[in-house]
């Protein structure tokens, strides 16, 4: 795994962190979609 991998990975989590307690019975879900580009750019993130 890069490390603008692991950077995206790192926030997409911290995006689920913030439904942790809000989403039962679901589970708490973030996401990065990124561009493929280089540098590599985040297009939009969300959690629920």
């Amino acid at each position: 795994m890069q490390t603008s991998d692991r950077s995206f990975m790192g926030i997409a989590l911290a995006m689920a962190r913030r439904g942790l307690g809000r989403t039962w019975p679901n589970p708490s879900v973030g996401a990065v979609i990124v561009s493929p580009e280089d540098p590599p750019t985040i297009l939009a993130r969300g959690w629920t």
